[in-house]
């Protein structure tokens, strides 16, 4: 195949077309797994935020039970109308982190962490209001169940202690991976900076040694036949593409000059010849005929 001008300037520009897309692609690409993975990773901590207000919660509905308890004794002025209030508020709160992280969670550990919690919560929820119920009606009922309660917030308590320690633990495993991705990343795009500076040298040096110095020596002899050099070699004229067609044709501009000059010169050869003939024969002529002598006889 043979590369001409034309063919090296598409083949530049597809390959500049090809370096531009591609870089852009690689940027894009590790952009996107970046996005992903900090997506992740943000998704773990507000699980992990969520689950913690879900702990404190757990907290409050036994600090609810407890009020509710001493809300019989009017001496604790403790009222047990502002302890129903608290309860169905951090009900709501409680509730609200769990419906929350259950949307929220795509990780297969986090679901699973949250799914071990989910019963025992569920039970914990309802047991806390029950008892508050219980205490504002019949404060013996409720004395009585307390034990009971208290098992169901230490089964809880244990239980959301292990969820966060997973939630914990996939959340640090998706901080990680975004910062893996993040190294990746910049490590990605300086690779193709590189290949890219070093693509971007070689199109560059290929473009002064296959054209620009062709250009320049054939510009040289240009000017030295311009001079009166007409022995001048020009090797570009070996050459297959556009630059070997103007040597080839200046190539042919020197041997019609050479064959311009040798028949002026055997013209004016001619020439001179027929002067020198012309000026003998004028010579031949002008010149006067011998005198005769004839020879003489004594008397």
């Amino acid at each position: 195949m043979i590369w001409t001008i034309g063919k090296k300037v598409t083949a530049t520009g597809i390959i500049v077309l090809l370096l531009s897309v591609g870089t852009a692609g690689v940027g894009l690409v590790m952009n996107a797994k970046l996005a992903g993975a900090l997506e992740r990773a943000s998704v773990s901590s507000s699980v992990l935020r969520n689950h913690m207000q879900a702990d404190m919660m757990h907290d409050a509905l036994r600090s609810d039970v407890f009020g509710a308890m001493l809300a019989k004794d009017p001496a604790n002025g403790v009222d047990i109308d502002a302890v129903t209030a608290d309860l169905a508020e951090h009900r709501e709160i409680f509730e609200q982190a769990i419906a929350e992280n259950n949307a929220l969670a795509t990780d297969p550990e986090i679901q699973a962490a949250l799914k071990a919690v989910e019963a025992p919560l569920q039970a914990y929820i309802a047991a806390a209001a029950r008892m508050v119920e219980l205490a504002a009606n019949d404060p013996v009922a409720a004395q009585g169940g307390m034990t009971d309660f208290l098992t169901q917030f230490t089964a809880l308590e244990t239980a959301m202690s292990a969820a966060a320690d997973r939630i914990e633990a996939a959340a640090e495993k998706n901080r990680a991976a975004a910062e893996a991705e993040a190294r990746t990343g910049q490590m990605v795009m300086m690779a193709a900076v590189l290949a890219s500076l070093l693509i971007s040298i070689s199109l560059i040096l290929a473009g002064s040694r296959g054209l620009v110095a062709p250009i320049r020596r054939l510009t040289g002899g240009l000017r030295a036949m311009a001079q009166g050099q007409t022995e001048v070699k020009l090797g570009e004229a070996r050459r297959k593409d556009e630059i070997g067609d103007i040597a080839r044709a200046v190539v042919d501009i020197q041997a019609l000059i050479v064959a311009r000059a040798e028949a002026e010169a055997a013209e004016a050869a001619g020439a001179g010849r027929r002067r020198k003939r012309t000026a003998r024969s004028a010579t031949s002529r002008a010149r006067p005929p011998p005198v005769s002598r004839r020879s003489s006889s004594p008397d």
